[in-house]
């Protein structure tokens, strides 16, 4: 028998009891692996449209995986992944590849500037 559930995106900075079940102990605390959509101004500085994070639960606290940087302000909604059951690496694929492709505008894609390399 299958115990994962799927949710629809979450809006806003709160977290359902029924995501709780999806915390993990990081090291330094319980989190939440999550998908995050970011805001326009967060895109104009060079960000993907949608962000591999996790939630840091005793802060409330969404932190981007590639760079630790805190995009709670910026996130419009959001997603629980489950991060035992390889929906992280799925997810993480998906982020990458949406923004693998030619530089022929000039710019880099928004994955290349924060940090992610190619694989």
């Amino acid at each position: 028998m299958n115990n994962r559930q799927s949710f629809d995106w979450i809006v806003g900075n709160l977290i359902p009891e029924k995501v709780m079940q999806f915390s993990y102990d990081s090291g330094a605390g319980p989190a939440i692996g999550v998908i995050a959509e970011v805001d326009k101004e967060l895109q104009a500085q060079g960000w993907p449209l949608l962000v591999s994070a996790f939630i840091d639960v005793p802060t409330g606290e969404m932190i981007c995986r590639n760079t630790n940087v805190v995009i709670t302000q910026h996130v419009i909604s959001w997603l629980p992944i489950d991060t035992c059951s390889g929906q992280l690496k799925l997810a993480t694929a998906l982020e990458f590849f949406q923004y693998r492709f030619s530089d022929s505008f000039g710019g880099n894609p928004p994955l290349y500037s924060c940090g992610l390399s190619a694989l």
